[in-house]
């Protein structure tokens, strides 16, 4: 067992490292410092506890804290790691050496046993995963100057199996027991009921020049085409904030970003140019055309903080802090941030806002390192954003920016979460990077929200690709077209009339034979599961980095389903074959540009109903199926497998269109009942 091969050291922060003996029950001593390292056996895996006292006039390194060496061979590994501050992605190896810094959960295999080293963030200390010359470390860092010890806290899960799903499971399960009542496990969690719904963002649309003119604008756009977005977000830049005015319409991206990213929130209120009758006279304008309406804001008032000359300096009080680097942002006390993050809702909530996106969530490394404990102002700042939005929003919450241990192991709550970094239109390689954070950041992630793959536009080379990505997700589908762009005929199969999206019913998330394989050098598809009314779900992707052709076998029991026989069916092509018991399915994709979306039906009786095929999940739209009768959601273009004669509710069918192995009827929407032989 990993836990019983260690060796553990303490790095103070004059750079001295001071290795740690083994003493009894558990005690690792030295002459600089006493550590209290042990493992506890519990139901599905192992705990390492850790603790550690400096006994000598110094302090542990901010950063490194107190380092513990696994002994182990190296094995094939996915890593989870923090790529910046804010967003998490996959990196791939077989040299536990080059396990990349800041690693929050290492996965890989050896021989049969899948195996999961998950680190996790106490309430000063937090733990990370590393690779070196000597193989794979974890350092426990309290991210503050001054630190002379913590109490023990759980600082790493182990778990192994024969399923590297369940693993996961396991080693979610036991951090939630451990943690106690700091996360809570996705299953216990609600899906919000606003995000049922599709919606759309003005970011990419407005960018930093959004405002009520074009909010209203783009309302009455999708209005005219008959586009049922339930929802919409206020995104960046809406808020009062110096100089904003000031920036050309057709300045590059990159200066904007970096002007944004310098901004400082004047005041709590909408910029009196772009919004002259106030935040609230848009967000009743937007109500008035159907949608419920969410607004962003970043926990630090904005990128860099509150401006100085500004009303909120005063209003704030002493809930704000000067850091040393200028910025002034909420104290991370649990005071503090309530009083800022209220405040805020506050506001909101009398403009009529809906829900809330907050941003910049793992702001901790750029702010309040060295000075404050990383847990003290993650639990201060995370336990805020979640108690203060129950309490004005309910359960509308998008949390943004926020992958990082400190973040992620002090929510309690809130239900959604962002899992990549921003959406890049008209960019191929941009997609490739996307699809697989967002999949490969589910598996772990996922185990604990519900994950927003962002918007995206119709319109673009990549909308067909996104439109495939969303429908699996198992999360809310939001775009954000530009202003007369948005193409109602991409959206029609992602939801129903109404505007409610046909959403998976689990996380999209790699197939076991991508989970250890880069799939931008792979011979093979990168292949997503999922599943939808107890069908199979498999997407594939061709994201090689040198657009090669790829192909690969795929079986049902590599989505999670039983060994059978099954109708597969790809939803763009409209082909369909039947899959015998033990045959698996060929998938080949000719380049960056092809993709596949496939549904298993199991063949378990005469007739089985496919659904609405125009839908991309086309089994979400079956309300039910008995013996000899299908229920439906909406009517439109259905189809069933071995059936020759169907009656509905208004008229009869002797037959319908053959398609290869299906039938294929068209109903009138008022027609959901459908009897069949």
């Amino acid at each position: 067992m990993i836990f019983q091969k260690i060796r553990v050291s303490a790095c103070l922060s004059d750079g001295h490292e001071a290795p740690l003996h083994r003493g009894g029950k558990g005690k690792l001593l030295s002459r600089w410092a006493d550590a209290d390292v042990f493992h506890k056996k519990v139901k599905g895996g192992f705990v390492l506890y850790v603790g550690a006292t400096l006994k000598r006039e110094s302090t542990f390194d901010a950063t490194k804290g107190l380092q513990i060496r696994f002994l182990q061979e190296d094995v094939p590994y996915l890593a989870y790691y923090m790529r910046c501050e804010f967003w998490c992605r996959p990196a791939f190896g077989t040299s536990f050496a080059d396990v990349p810094s800041r690693t929050q959960a290492l996965l890989f295999k050896e021989g049969e046993q899948w195996r999961v080293l998950w680190s996790l963030c106490g309430d000063a200390f937090n733990c990370t995963l590393s690779g070196d010359r000597e193989g794979l470390k974890a350092n426990l860092y309290g991210g503050a100057e001054g630190d002379v010890g913590f109490e023990t806290m759980p600082a790493l899960v182990y778990c192994s199996g024969n399923d590297p799903y369940k693993v996961l499971r396991k080693a979610a399960l036991i951090a939630e027991e451990v943690l106690g009542g700091r996360v809570m496990t996705l299953d216990k969690k609600p899906y919000p009921k606003i995000f049922e719904y599709l919606g759309w963002c003005s970011w990419d649309a407005m960018e930093i020049h959004v405002n009520e003119a074009g909010l209203l604008a783009k309302a009455a756009e999708l209005k005219r085409r008959k586009i049922p977005v339930r929802w919409c977000i206020i995104d960046d830049m809406w808020a009062h904030v110096k100089g904003i005015k000031d920036i050309p319409m057709d300045m590059p991206r990159g200066p904007m970003v970096k002007i944004m990213h310098a901004s400082k929130l004047y005041a709590m209120e909408a910029d009196p140019d772009r919004f002259p009758n106030g935040l609230g006279h848009t967000i009743e304008k937007l109500k008035k055309q159907g949608l419920q309406v969410g607004v962003w804001y970043p926990t630090t008032g904005y990128w860099s903080g509150i401006d100085p000359e500004g009303p909120l300096v005063h209003e704030l009080g002493d809930a704000l802090e000067t850091l040393p680097n200028g910025r002034i942002v909420a104290k991370p006390t649990a005071e503090a941030t309530r009083r800022f993050h209220n405040a805020m809702q506050d506001m909101l909530v009398e403009a009529g806002a809906d829900f809330v996106k907050v941003d910049n969530q793992t702001h901790y490394r750029n702010n309040y390192n060295p000075y404050y404990p990383v847990g003290v102002a993650a639990k201060a700042v995370q336990e805020a954003i979640e108690d203060v939005t129950e309490a004005h929003f309910g359960d509308g919450l998008i949390n943004c920016m926020g992958m990082g241990n400190e973040s992620m192991w002090h929510r309690r709550k809130s239900a959604v979460s962002r899992c990549s970094g921003d959406f890049c239109p008209e960019n191929r390689e941009w997609f490739a990077k996307h699809v697989q954070q967002c999949a490969y950041n589910s598996l772990f992630q996922g185990q604990f929200h519900y994950s927003d793959w962002d918007m995206w536009w119709t319109d673009d080379a990549q909308a067909l690709k996104n439109s495939v990505c969303h429908a699996i997700s198992g999360g809310p589908i939001y775009i954000s077209d530009k202003i007369e762009r948005s193409r109602a005929e991409v959206l029609r199969p992602l939801c129903m009339s109404d505007g409610r999206i046909l959403r998976a019913d689990e996380l999209a998330v790699p197939i076991a034979a991508c989970l250890l394989e880069d799939p931008t050098t792979s011979d093979h598809p990168f292949c997503l599961k999922s599943k939808a009314r107890g069908c199979g779900l498999l997407a594939a992707f061709n994201i090689h980095k040198d657009n090669k052709p790829q192909s690969g076998v795929v079986y049902p029991r590599d989505l999670g389903l039983i060994d059978d026989s099954y109708l597969v069916r790809e939803q763009l092509s409209g082909d369909n074959l039947v899959l015998k018991k033990g045959e698996g399915l060929k998938v080949e994709l000719a380049d960056n540009d092809d993709l596949r979306l496939y549904v298993f039906y199991r063949i378990g009786r005469e007739v089985v109903p496919l659904g609405r095929i125009d839908k991309l999940l086309s089994p979400k739209m079956i309300l039910s199926s008995g013996e000899k009768r299908l229920r439906l959601r909406e009517g439109g273009k259905i189809a069933l497998f071995g059936a020759r004669e169907i009656s509905t509710n208004r008229r009869s069918y002797v037959t319908g269109k053959q398609v290869g192995e299906i039938t294929v009827f068209d109903l009138i929407p008022e027609e959901t009942i459908v009897d069949y032989l």
